[in-house]
């Protein structure tokens, strides 16, 4: 026997038209069929698997947390033909602590991560793999050999940064807005803010005209 609460769908209602509510429902149902499905297997999911994903707003749909103000990290699985993001269902099947869960996502990411592109001003990645503004602002950019970079991630599949320098942000950060200016309209869009990341690869604080602390 399991407990449903109907809190989840009640959120999920509240942010669609009531013209989507059936469809929402449906959807809603299977998911909790899919989850109870597999709330009896002992096999937990695959660990070496998790990677963290980001998004613009949270999803009713699937677990997030905010990171910064538009700016929403979520959890999910990286299978060979599709990454499958977390729910709330699946969180308890992690058999770990949501922190734990957030590091082990990134760690992984880290080690699916190769040295960057670089044109010698401006470095990226540019993967495809539905990661690269996941590894600028997650997975710790400015780790090799840099005290930090300011960061641009406009959609999911796209993202370039630069080493800090000292001063004015919008001038420091000149060539990073010129390459954006000059972009087509993005599918799967994330911010156009500029973040500051530090060594260590926090969590990214959006830049105003100076460094943020």
């Amino acid at each position: 026997m399991a407990s449903l609460g109907l809190g989840s769908l009640g959120r999920v209602l509240s942010l669609a038209p009531p013209s989507q509510h059936a469809a929402r429902v449906e959807s809603w149902a299977q998911e909790v069929r899919r989850a109870l499905d597999e709330s009896g297997s002992s096999t937990p999911l695959a660990l070496d698997r998790l990677v963290p994903r980001l998004l613009p707003q949270p999803d009713p749909r699937v677990w997030s947390r905010p990171l910064a103000a538009g700016l929403h990290l979520a959890l999910a699985l990286d299978a060979p033909l599709r990454q499958r993001l977390l729910s709330p269902f699946d969180l308890p099947r992690l058999g770990l602590s949501l922190a734990a869960a957030q590091a082990r996502a990134i760690e992984n990411l880290r080690a699916l991560t190769p040295a960057p592109e670089t044109d010698g001003t401006l470095s990226w990645w540019a993967l495809g793999d539905g990661l690269d503004a996941s590894r600028l602002l997650l997975a710790g950019a400015s780790s090799r050999g840099t005290a930090g970079v300011i960061a641009l991630a406009p959609a999911r599949d796209l993202c370039a940064f630069l080493p800090w320098s000292e001063g004015e942000a919008g001038t420091a950060a000149a060539p990073l807005i010129a390459w954006a200016e000059g972009l087509p309209a993005l599918p799967y869009p994330l911010s156009m803010r500029l973040w500051w990341l530090g060594a260590q690869g926090e969590a990214p604080v959006a830049l105003s005209a100076e460094r943020s602390a």
